[in-house]
Order: C-alpha cells, then sequence, then structure tokens
C-alpha cells in the first residue's frame, strides 16, 4: 500500500508558469501549501479544491468509488506504508549547508521583526497652531475666489506648517504630544520665522498644549485627543495593519490656561467679514474665523444650526452684544442660495441648501442701502454674458450679446432679448444650442438649467412647443448614385399624438414653399414643384441615424412610428411621381437589376407590393416591369444549347436553338441589413433556393407574406437567367482562351491584327472578338459588323463551308458573329 504524501503542479504553459507543492506532515498528516516563500496550511475545503471530483454528490478526498483531474500539469509523489522511514532531523543536513540555513533563518527572522515593527508604526502629520487660518484662507479661496480679487494669490501661496513624527501606534497620547512638542522647539532653533511662537514651547512657563483631530484641508478642528494612557493608535480609531498615517493639530491654551470647550453636538459653519473700510471680503483673522453653534433637529431629520444662532454668535465674535446681533446680516456664499441673504432665524442651515463648514459673509446693516457683498456676488458671480442670435439668421450664433443674471427666468431673460432683437417676446423660443431640444418652461432660472456658465444660447424662431409637441427637422429625401441621403430643409412643429397622414397633409404647403424661396435664392431643389400637386405625393421617412430611411405608414401615430420622438428628431421627405397611399397590407421593397453578363449592379428602385398578393402575380408584375434584362433572340448572342454536338452542328441551326430558347427572370431576397450588396456578391448568392423561382403550383399560389425575409426595406435582387449562363459561360471561354494563348506563346505563334475601317461619328462600336489562329489552316481573325461592309461580309459568310463553322464553334465563336464575319482563311 502507498499514501499520497505529496503534489507538485505547474500553472501556466510549456513556455512559463509558477510552481508550487502541496505537501503531507508525516507526523500530523496535515496538509500545507509551500508557494515560494509563503507556507500556509489547508483546511479540509482547500484540500477538496484541488481536484475537483467527476461526481459533484461526492465531497471526500480519497474516495476509492471517484476521481480526480486537474486542467494544470502535476506530479504525485506516493510512500509506502509497509515501512516505516525515519524523520531527517537537523542533524542530517550536511555542512556547509545547515550553517548555511542557520544564517538565513537568522536574517529572516530579522527582517520578520523589523517588518511587523513597521507594520505598527504611524506617521502623523502634526500642523502649527497659526495654520488653522491658513487652511481657512485656502478653503475660502478655493471656495469663492472670484470675490476675493487679488487676495486668492496670498491665500494659496504656501502650504500651512506642519512637522512629522513617527512613533509606534502603541506609544501613548502624551508620547506623541512631548514628540510633537520637541520637533516645534527643534524648528525654533534653526531660527526661522516661521517657527518664532514656539520658542516658549522650552521656557519654563510653557502653556499647556494637547492635540486635536484636524481636516487640514478645510481647516475643520476635530475633537481633542485625550492626554492620557491611552494608545495613540486606539484614540485615532486607526488600524495599524491598513492605515499608518494622520493629520492632527497642536493647539495651545489661552493665557488663562484654558482651552476652548469642545461640544459634540455643535457643527462649525466658516465666516468671512466684510471689510467696510476696503469695500470687499476679507481674509485678515479678525475677519475670517469660525465659530461653532449648537444644532437643532431639522425637518430632513439632520441636525443643523438656526440661522440665528449663527447670527449670535458671529455678533459674539465680532465684539456686539445681544442686542446688536439683529443688526448682523448673513450673505450665502456657496450652495442654491448663492448670493442671497439668510433672513428667517428660524430656519436651519440646511433649510438654506447649507452643509455645515459652508462659507458665509457677515456684514453690518446701514439703514436703507443694499447689502454690499449682494452686490459684490451679484455683479461677479451672478452675471452671465449670453451671446444669441437673430430667429431669422440662425447661423450667426454671436451676432447680438446680452448681460443677465443668473437667477433670471427665461421668460424675463426673453423680454430683454426682445428688445435688443425688436421682436415680439411670444415670436421666438430659446434651446441651448441649434440642435438641442427647446427650452419649454420659462419659470426655470439659467442656474436652474445649468446654463449659468454656457456663455450662449440660440434662439428659434416661432413660439415655445406644447408639452405634447415637438420640433422636427424636415429634410428632401433624394436617392442619387445609388446612395440614399437627404438636404436639411426647415423645422416643423408637430404633435406626437397625430397620425403619420396628418403630418403628409401639414408639410405640402411648407414643403412647396421651402422649394419656391430655395430656388429663388438659387440653391439646389431635388423635385420638380410642377409635379408636387397633392399631398399624396409626399412619402416620409425616419432620418434618424440607423434607421435607414424607413418608410412611415399612414395609419400609425408620430408616437409609435418615431421612438424617443422630440425636438430635433429628423424626418425626411420624399416627393413622388405619382399620388401614394400606403396601407397596413402593403410592403416597399428595394429592386436591384443585376445585369450578370456585364456584372453591373443597377441601382435600387422601391417597389410596392401588396402583401395579398401570390408569388406567381409577383413575379408576372416583375417581369412586366424589368423586362429588359431579358435576353431576346436578337441579343442572345453567344448562347448554344445544352446537349448539342458543336462538332457537327452548323451555323443556321445554332441559330435556330437560339431562337427557340426563352429567357426568365430569377429572383433572390435579401434582408436589408447585411454585408455590402455587390456585382461580386449577386454572382454567388443561393439562386435555385430562392422561393420565388420555385415553379411547383403550390407555392406560386403562395402568399408573398409567407417567403422569408419578406419586409419593408428588404432588398429584391432581378436577373436574366440566360444571362447568368451566358456569363458562367464566357468565364469558362476566357479560362479556355487564357490556356490557348500560352500554348501559342510557347509554340512560337504570332497573332496578327486586320485593321478595322472606322465607325461613323456617334455610332454604336460593334463587339469585336479575337480568335487565336491555328498554324495549320488560319491566321488570326477579327470580326467586326460596320454599316459599309455589312452586305460583303454577309457574302463572304455564306460561301463558308459546315467544316469551317464546326471549326470556329470548337473555338466558341458565337453563331451570329458568323453571319456577318471577315474570314482570313490561310489555305
Amino acid at each position: 500500500m502507498y499514501k499520497l504524501t505529496a503534489i507538485c503542479l505547474h500553472a501556466g504553459t510549456a513556455h512559463g508558469g509558477h510552481y508550487h507543492a502541496y505537501i503531507c506532515d508525516l507526523a500530523t498528516g496535515q496538509w500545507r501549501d509551500a508557494n515560494d516563500s509563503t507556507v500556509s496550511v489547508l483546511e479540509g475545503n482547500d484540500l477538496s479544491a484541488l481536484f475537483k471530483p467527476t461526481d459533484p454528490t461526492s465531497e471526500l478526498i480519497g474516495n476509492p468509488g471517484f476521481t480526480y483531474s486537474s486542467s494544470d500539469a502535476y506530479f504525485l509523489i506516493y510512500r509506502s506504508t509497509a515501512e516505516e522511514s525515519p524523520l531527517a532531523g537537523e542533524d542530517c543536513v550536511p555542512e556547509p549547508h545547515a550553517s548555511e540555513f542557520l544564517e538565513e533563518n537568522k536574517t529572516r527572522q530579522t527582517l520578520q521583526r523589523a517588518y511587523e515593527m513597521h507594520q505598527r508604526m504611524l506617521e502623523i502629520k502634526v500642523f502649527a497652531p497659526t495654520s488653522v487660518h491658513e487652511s481657512l484662507q485656502r478653503h475660502v479661496a478655493a471656495q469663492v475666489g472670484n470675490l476675493l480679487q487679488e487676495q486668492v494669490g496670498k491665500a494659496l501661496a504656501r502650504d500651512p506648517p506642519s512637522i512629522t513624527i513617527s512613533l509606534p501606534s502603541t506609544r501613548t497620547i502624551t508620547r506623541a504630544l512631548d514628540q510633537a512638542r520637541e520637533g516645534f522647539v527643534r524648528e525654533a532653533s534653526a531660527g526661522d520665522d516661521l517657527w518664532k511662537w514656539a520658542k516658549i514651547l522650552d521656557s519654563p512657563s510653557a502653556p499647556r498644549a494637547r492635540l486635536r483631530n484636524y481636516e487640514v484641508w478645510r481647516g475643520e478642528v476635530g475633537a481633542p485627543l485625550d492626554a492620557s494612557d491611552t494608545s495613540i493608535g486606539q484614540a485615532l480609531a486607526l488600524r495599524t495593519s491598513s492605515l499608518t498615517s494622520a493629520s492632527l493639530l497642536f493647539e495651545v491654551s489661552g493665557p488663562d490656561g484654558t482651552f476652548e470647550p469642545w461640544d459634540e453636538q455643535s457643527a462649525s459653519a466658516i465666516v468671512c467679514a466684510w471689510d467696510p473700510s476696503l469695500g470687499r471680503l476679507s481674509l485678515a483673522p479678525e475677519h475670517l474665523f469660525v465659530v461653532r453653534v449648537p444644532t437643532e433637529e431639522s425637518t430632513a431629520g439632520k441636525r443643523s444650526p438656526l440661522v440665528g444662532g449663527v447670527r449670535r454668535a458671529v455678533a459674539a465674535r465680532l465684539g456686539l452684544g445681544e442686542t446688536s446681533a439683529c443688526e448682523v446680516a448673513l450673505v450665502a456664499l456657496v450652495g442654491e442660495q448663492a448670493g442671497s441673504e439668510l433672513s428667517d432665524d428660524t430656519t436651519a442651515l440646511s433649510g438654506y441648501g447649507l452643509s455645515p463648514g459652508s462659507v458665509l459673509c457677515a456684514e453690518m446693516r446701514t439703514a436703507d442701502a443694499p447689502l454690499q457683498s449682494v452686490l459684490l456676488y451679484e455683479r461677479i458671480q451672478n452675471t452671465a454674458d449670453l451671446a444669441f442670435n437673430h430667429p431669422d439668421r440662425p447661423f450667426d450664433t454671436e451676432e447680438f450679446k446680452l448681460a443677465v443674471s443668473k437667477t433670471a427666468t427665461l421668460s424675463e431673460i426673453k423680454v430683454k432679448m426682445s428688445e435688443v432683437l425688436g421682436v415680439e417676446a411670444q415670436s421666438f423660443h430659446l434651446r441651448r444650442s441649434r440642435k438641442a431640444a427647446q427650452l419649454k418652461d420659462e419659470t426655470k432660472t439659467l442656474r436652474q438649467l445649468g446654463l449659468a456658465d454656457s456663455g450662449g444660447m440660440f434662439v428659434g424662431k416661432g413660439a415655445p412647443c406644447k408639452p405634447d409637441q415637438s420640433l422636427v427637422q424636415i429634410s428632401l429625401y433624394s436617392f442619387e448614385k445609388g446612395a440614399a441621403k437627404s438636404v436639411e430643409a426647415f423645422e416643423h412643429v408637430v404633435c406626437v399624438t397625430s397620425s403619420v397622414k396628418h403630418l403628409r397633409e401639414a408639410l405640402f404647403e411648407p414643403v412647396l414653399q421651402w422649394a419656391r424661396e430655395t430656388s429663388a435664392s438659387g440653391g439646389s431643389v431635388p423635385f420638380s414643384t410642377d409635379g408636387l400637386r397633392s399631398w399624396r405625393r409626399l412619402r416620409l421617412r425616419d432620418a434618424q441615424v440607423g434607421k435607414q430611411f424607413a418608410i412611415l405608414r399612414d395609419d400609425r401615430t408620430l408616437r409609435s412610428a418615431l421612438p424617443a420622438l422630440g425636438d430635433g428628431r429628423l424626418i425626411a421627405v420624399q416627393v413622388l411621381a405619382v399620388d401614394e397611399e400606403l396601407s397596413a397590407d402593403d410592403v416597399v421593397l428595394a429592386a436591384r437589376p443585376f445585369r450578370a453578363r456585364e456584372g453591373r449592379l443597377h441601382a435600387a428602385t422601391e417597389v410596392v407590393l401588396p402583401k395579398a398578393q401570390t408569388v406567381g402575380d409577383l413575379r408576372a408584375s416583375l417581369a412586366a416591369r424589368f423586362q429588359g434584362l431579358l435576353v431576346g433572340a436578337g441579343n442572345s448572342a453567344g448562347f448554344v444549347a445544352e446537349g448539342c454536338d458543336n462538332d457537327s452542328i452548323s451555323g443556321a441551326e445554332a441559330n435556330e436553338q437560339v431562337q427557340a430558347a426563352e429567357d426568365c427572370l430569377e429572383f433572390v431576397l435579401l434582408p436589408a441589413a447585411g454585408p455590402p450588396l455587390t456585382a461580386k456578391r449577386c454572382a454567388t448568392l443561393r439562386w435555385g433556393d430562392s422561393q420565388l423561382n420555385a415553379t411547383d403550383e403550390a407555392t406560386l399560389a403562395m402568399s408573398i407574406s409567407e417567403v422569408k425575409d419578406f419586409r419593408d426595406g428588404s432588398v429584391l435582387v432581378v436577373r436574366s437567367r440566360m444571362s447568368a449562363k451566358l456569363a458562367s459561360e464566357n468565364e469558362g471561354c476566357g479560362t479556355q482562351e487564357e490556356s490557348m494563348a500560352g500554348t501559342e506563346e510557347r509554340s512560337g505563334s504570332k497573332r496578327t491584327t486586320i485593321p478595322l475601317p472606322k465607325s461613323k461619328a456617334g455610332a454604336r462600336q460593334p463587339p469585336l472578338t479575337s480568335f487565336p489562329a491555328q498554324r495549320e489552316r488560319s491566321l488570326r481573325i477579327e470580326v467586326a459588323c460596320p454599316e459599309d461592309v455589312r452586305e460583303k461580309t454577309h457574302r463572304l459568310a455564306d460561301e463558308l463551308s459546315c467544316a469551317h463553322i464546326a471549326t470556329l464553334q470548337r473555338l466558341r465563336i458565337p453563331p451570329p458573329l458568323l453571319s456577318c464575319g471577315l474570314l482570313a482563311l490561310n489555305r
């Protein structure tokens, strides 16, 4: 019997990967995972996950009824249970390996202790007492920098002064305080004026000091740390395994040796007072400060200080009595109510949209005079310079400029714009840009609409749409050079609940008017105005990107026919040559004629078909429409009936077979989406599998709505069966000619060209065919049919013997050309 004692696993590929081993402790039976320098103990679940059983119900390792597998390469090590091997001791390791292992273990133990000590170390950034004001300056400058003018640069000139101390997280707060005091004294001894305040810390009459939590980026001072035997790590509530740094403030007591009391239930507010002597906001220490005010339960369930409590705290800080507190006006400088006075003392700051730490301005009232801070904010922060266009000149978007308040409503802005434009305010509407949706709610302000810093607006012609209306973009549809395109024409107001038919009727006059105005200005109109006699000659299409100009049905509403209908939606108008009314029982296909012999694919032609039509009726109607593709007896040159012996057939008999052959059309229906349709792809379509080409009575009587891919927008490819066959034979002929040309080149034979007579000006050039000459009997033959030699060529052709015709037929010369050819034989 053998027992599994180790598993060596390789994860990766043959070019690279990673090894690790699973080893069983023979003494305890415990399995361990040796993965590089990390060794971990495997529990039962971990061990069972190494090799998953083929039976998911099995949970036992070593169950003899199941086998295990792995996607990684591995090998197993077994140990015989019949013989008990002694365990190897330390004395079994030979020198010098034993000494090397012991030395390496000592080094690793030293490094492990250093790493564990480093994990317990905290790096604390302790800020000087003077940093509070500098942090406040930076915070206020970042929030309301435009109102401070040149003071912003001074506020952001340098970082608040601080030192960094390192100590284990198990050290007490008192030890951290002493280490911070020693660091400040050391900086002061260097003679820098920035630290001269710290010289008193080294004197016998040094003031008391303590550490406080500190948010340096906001200048917000938090709760003090109790200077007791509590460890610094517990006081900071830090997990030494994850966080190793913190920010604290070094606070010095007042002259009486006391600290400012701390209340956990109070909240802070940053106040920047108005300096009447300078006529601006001031960042001086006597004007920039933080007040803490008791909080009250607000309607939203959050605790927030009342405006009255903040007003009294500011008055006390400015040295005013409680009776003079009402003379202090508070103005919000941030938030939704920025630039407005906080007048209701019973309302919490959260009621004005302000959070703890928001920046407020304190200003002393003067009789019957507006608040200077409100005027400053309105002039600098609340004024937008809007550039806009005239409704009749939509492309000149910066023709006019107007300074308006960011808190002004759209209706108020329209009144001012109407005075500049000289038009009625109700004769135009506003948009963010020319392609954007209308701004229908004119009671909203620029700030509420997010346009406070946009710098411009678009003025559109016409009154604002109602909630159930949309302003759509009308374009004119045309199909040129095999591609559909549309040209923007004008905008039109539509009701989303109206039908497509109603929109066709409504667009008749605007389309005519646009065409007349465009023609008068020298523009191009893609249709003739004389042919547009009724709205029934207008076909509407969805011109949105990705919709492939889908046709809109009369019986559908605009909301159902145009998903996500809104302002700016594109609708294309196609002008037809005849009246049209599409019903739900009609299908519009794109028919594309394919001339297989020429390898030419024509542009698409739309065909309207009723769904109730049968396959037989469809083929008959399409045959009448595309009869020009058929190959008749007069233009079927080169066709030879199958099953005929070309060596024995005469030219007259070949002509009779050609005339007896009947051509027909073949059809293939393709979905609108798919690879680009090219002539090469048309030649490889599965024409024989198309249901439209079937000849059995059941398929001919089937409704076309049952045919696969029969829906609006599908592509119907049409070709001539005989033309396709001739194209296939010509390909084989071309291959044979290339082969014979190669033979002639190898044999040294040459080709001789007989010059052709020039045709009349404007006459169609006859087809020209060249034949390789056989060395034994003939030279190269040039065949042409100019008008002045037609009679002569007919006479010469009649003199040809049947043997000569058979010879030429083997060379695949079309029989009709034999009757009009000029033949030179070398007898």
